[in-house]
């Protein structure tokens, strides 16, 4: 998988050029990870060989926030991985990114755990695991300064509410 990545920077000469989309390398990189997951599970921590990636990528210049319309983060958000989560939060992504089509969406990352947690409640179908995963994301997010209120999830300088 990295070499595939590897390959498209020597294409392009920058592990920072986007595709027409406005969609990074590194959110490539990762979107194919999650590939090996299925949708809503939440993955455990990454294997070495993820890791060695994710050094690369940082090791090139990577911008751990690049993206028009799909970022990094927001993908590591939508599939419940707090350690990944957390891994871009503290190499310097945007939280409070947001795509461009969504620009009415105060906080993007916020907007799709709200979701993610209404819809699952709704259908009957959140698991424990996931539930844990989704509280552990929201304390990143409210510590890496993410303010605001979705479906039910309140962020802001006390903490996380949780409407039940």
């Amino acid at each position: 998988m990295l070499k595939a990545i590897q390959e498209k920077v020597t294409e392009r000469g920058s592990v920072n050029k986007t595709d027409a989309y406005g969609t990074s390398l590194l959110f490539d990189y990762l979107e194919k990870y999650y590939q090996r997951y299925e949708r809503d599970a939440a993955p455990p921590a990454p294997p070495a060989e993820i890791i060695k990636g994710l050094e690369w990528f940082l090791s090139q210049g990577a911008d751990v926030s690049l993206g028009r319309f799909l970022f990094p983060l927001v993908l590591a958000v939508c599939h419940l991985d707090v350690f990944m989560t957390e891994w871009l939060l503290s190499h310097g992504a945007d939280p409070n990114a947001c795509p461009e089509d969504e620009v009415d969406v105060p906080n993007y990352c916020l907007y799709c755990m709200g979701n993610h947690r209404y819809l699952s409640l709704r259908e009957e179908d959140f698991p424990l695991e996931e539930q844990v995963a989704v509280k552990k994301i929201l304390d990143l997010l409210q510590a890496y300064g993410v303010r605001g209120s979705w479906q039910g999830i309140t962020l802001n300088d006390e903490g996380v509410r949780i409407e039940e």
